[in-house]
């Protein structure tokens, strides 16, 4: 195919989005039966799951977190592999926590026995 009928085929598409109405435009965007829809349910249902079980406050530092509004703050919610999956962790419940996304970063790729030693030495300060 050449560069030209890829511009029109693109224009085309781009046109036909455009002029669907936002309602239409939603429902075609957003399908139910698309992986990435699943995965992201999972993954509130996770999130559900490990604030039940160890409440809101992050596993490294013990502040509060923020569970609406913009996902990339640095007090956002995110789920952290204690144990990390390239050093033999899994998925499993008892192996994630809730930290800060500031505070998952800092955890980066360490086993756990070296993240529970910078618990114990955040929670002293």
């Amino acid at each position: 195919m050449r560069r030209v009928e890829k511009v029109v085929i693109y224009k085309f598409l781009t046109d036909i989005c455009l002029n669907l109405g936002m309602a239409t435009k939603a429902k075609w965007m957003f399908m139910p039966g698309q992986h990435w829809f699943y995965a992201r349910r999972k993954k509130a249902d996770k999130v559900t799951a490990l604030r039940e079980r160890d409440g809101d406050n992050c596993w490294l530092c013990g502040h509060k977190m923020r569970f609406g509004g913009i996902p990339n703050i640095g007090k956002a919610a995110t789920v952290e592999h204690l144990q990390p999956l390239s050093k033999g962790g899994n998925g499993k419940m008892d192996n994630l926590a809730l930290c800060h996304l500031g505070c998952n970063k800092h955890l980066k790729n360490f086993d756990r026995a070296h993240k529970e030693k910078m618990r114990v030495s955040r929670k002293r300060d």
